[in-house]
Formats: structure tokens, C-alpha cells, sequence
């Protein structure tokens, strides 16, 4: 079994995704060709660093069984300082979405997890 993965995306994203049974690409997504993930671990780094207080992210936890065999994992970088996981695939699917995570913004803390 593979550890969780997530998928953070806007509440408008979100209801979209409902709504088409697909999570929109972002447009990192489209330019690299492949699906970014995150780990458990950074989502309040990431979330941080691409949303803000009016998207009301989310991160969706992936099925990462589902897409084992289509993972790549790429390291660090300046840029980016966390692991940065991607999956090989044209879209994720509201099926392979197994729970949703919220997120309490604080303009002096930004963005934190919701225990």
C-alpha cells in the first residue's frame, strides 16, 4: 500500500469536479504533461505558496493505489522545496477521490489543516 497522496485544488475546482466527474487540470498540469501530487507532509507549504485566502482550497486524498504503476516522483528543487510526486495519467477522477481534507486560513499564519 502506498502512502497518501493529494491533489489541492480551488472550492470552485472542487465543484467542477462534481460536477464532471473529472479535477480540472492546473496549468503546471498542462505544461508538464502529467498530474502534480503532493505528500501529506507539504499540502500547508504548497497550499500556501499557490493559493490564496478566495480560492478556499481543498486537498483531495487520491486512491494512490489507483495510479501506482503511473507515479513519478520527482526531487526538491529551489523552486519547489518539497517532494514533489506526479502521476502519469490524462486526468484524475472523482472516483479516485477517497476524502477531503479542509483547510482554516489566518492572515498572519495563512493556510493550516483543519484538525
Amino acid at each position: 500500500m502506498l502512502p497518501s497522496l493529494f491533489k489541492v485544488v480551488s472550492l470552485s475546482d472542487w465543484q467542477r469536479t462534481q460536477k464532471t466527474d473529472t479535477v480540472p487540470l492546473c496549468d503546471s498540469d498542462r505544461q508538464h504533461g502529467h498530474i502534480h501530487l503532493n505528500q501529506f507532509d507539504s499540502l500547508e507549504q504548497v497550499t500556501n505558496y499557490y493559493f490564496s485566502e478566495q480560492d478556499q482550497p481543498l486537498a483531495l486524498r487520491i486512491d494512490s493505489d489507483a495510479i501506482a504503476d503511473r507515479l513519478s516522483h520527482y526531487p526538491a528543487s529551489s523552486d519547489k522545496p518539497w517532494p514533489q510526486p506526479c502521476a502519469n495519467i490524462d486526468a484524475l477522477t472523482l472516483s479516485m477521490v477517497t476524502e477531503i481534507l479542509h483547510f482554516d486560513y489566518q492572515p498572519e499564519t495563512g493556510f493550516t489543516l483543519q484538525p
